[in-house]
């Protein structure tokens, strides 16, 4: 008999081997994603933290209070928003709200920041920030 065409077995076997690589494309590339989400995110939080040094450098004469930081009372300190650090110039970001305001969100969340509190204190005269 001169046999024309697949079967049914080897048309489905095809079929499921298809979705499983397509399954571990598709689980591999999410993982990617994650990751550089992670990585912009965590950049910055650096360009926030820098900022708020900044900030504190040139505002030494405001640390004078005390903020509890990772469960340790800390003198020499002060908090500000992220949002503060945008109007105030010491972050800069391209991202914008509806009304054209800057905002920083977290790549991973998606979640605007701008009302986060970032520590700013003082310590051997060198200023240092917390986010």
């Amino acid at each position: 008999m001169n046999k024309k065409g697949f079967t049914l077995v080897e048309l489905l076997a095809v079929i499921v081997l298809i979705a499983i690589i397509g399954a571990i494309g598709t689980y591999g590339i999410m993982g990617v994603n994650k990751n550089i989400k992670e990585q912009l995110w965590a950049g910055k939080v650096d360009l926030i933290k820098t900022g708020a040094e900044q900030y504190g450098d040139e505002n030494k004469n405001l640390l004078k209070g005390n903020c509890i930081i990772k469960e340790k009372d800390v003198s020499n300190c002060m908090e500000v928003t992220v949002g503060n650090l945008i109007e105030k110039g010491f972050v800069t970001t391209k991202e914008k709200d509806d009304t054209g305001k800057g905002i920083i969100k977290n790549d991973a969340t998606n979640k605007v920041v701008n009302e986060e509190k970032v520590f700013i204190y003082l310590e051997n005269d060198v200023v240092y920030s917390e986010f």
